[in-house]
This record gives C-alpha cells, structure tokens and sequence, in this order.
C-alpha cells in the first residue's frame, strides 16, 4: 500500500504512461505539437486549451492525463485508447486519414 499522499506512479516514475505512445502516434502522423494543441482545442470545443508546456509535459510523462483526455486524444490520433495506455495492439487503430484541426470535433463522435 502507498503512504498517504503518495500519486501511483508507471514503472519508470512517469506520472502517466500515455506519453512516449502519445508522442510516438504524433510523430507517425507528422503533426507537430502546436498543431496538436490546436487539434484538441476545436475538438473539445476550446474546454480543453492546453498551453504548449502543459502539453509537453503530457508527452514527457511528468503530467498526469484524466480519462477523458486520454479519449480526446485516442480519437485526434485515430487510434485506441487502449494503446495509448499501454495495450499490447500491434499498431494504432487507423480507419481514414487523420482530420485536419478545422474539421476535428469529438463532440460530435460517439
């Protein structure tokens, strides 16, 4: 058990374990972080605006990433969330090419 306190940490300390898959998928992509950040802002409708350092610090582990932003990004990066998280899926799920940041609205997904 963790003392009182304590956050749950992956197996190497990062505070998540989305974010060396969460840059891998990026870079597959060729999508830059700035466009990422710009991609989660019209698909969450601006609630989520993350700054560039906020978002670095995602992909760099030293973030934690919510559930639901885990989902935002599975759909922006067209793949599971599952893989995100560490899934052993061969490869990210690819159904269609990738949205541009105009058109990405998870709103709208279900």
């Amino acid at each position: 058990m963790m003392p009182r306190g304590e956050r749950l940490r992956a197996e190497n300390g990062d505070a998540n374990v989305t974010g060396e898959r969460l840059r891998q998928r990026r870079k597959e992509l060729n999508i830059t972080q700035i466009d990422m950040i710009q991609r989660i802002e019209v698909a969450t409708g601006g609630l989520w605006s993350p700054a560039l350092q906020d978002y670095k610090r995602l992909e760099g582990g030293r973030r934690t990433c919510l559930d639901i932003e885990t989902v935002c990004l599975a759909k922006i990066l067209n793949c599971s969330a599952g893989w995100l998280l560490g899934d052993a899926e061969p490869e990210p799920i690819i159904t269609g090419t990738v949205p541009k940041a105009h058109s990405t609205d998870l709103r709208e997904a279900s």
